[in-house]
């Protein structure tokens, strides 16, 4: 796993990623808390630098509010998954956010 320490190293992910690296970025919709403006140039940059590798682009929902409230309408067998993967979404885009 490799950490970018800053945005304007997105351009450099090719010269990073070996040929049989996955890229995966969690990231935020325009208007949540977690969102940066430079999030809506990642998949110009994946479909013009990465076209070769395997990646995953993840935009996780961010319900407004906490509790099981928000996860009603959620299949049990799908709680546990989904909360290992909100907390490697949280894990990585701790590491975007502007420090």
């Amino acid at each position: 796993m490799a950490n970018l320490p800053d945005w304007g190293e997105l351009g450099n992910l090719n010269i990073i990623l070996k040929p049989d690296d996955n890229l995966i970025m969690v990231l935020s919709r325009k208007g949540e808390e977690s969102y940066h403006p430079k999030m809506e140039r990642v998949p110009d940059l994946i479909n013009t630098f990465l076209k070769n590798h395997s990646f995953i682009l993840i935009y996780p929902n961010q319900p407004k509010e906490s509790g099981l409230d928000s996860l009603e309408m959620i299949h049990g067998s799908l709680l546990a998954p989904m909360e290992r993967l909100d907390f490697i979404g949280r894990m990585i885009s701790s590491r975007f956010r502007k420090k």
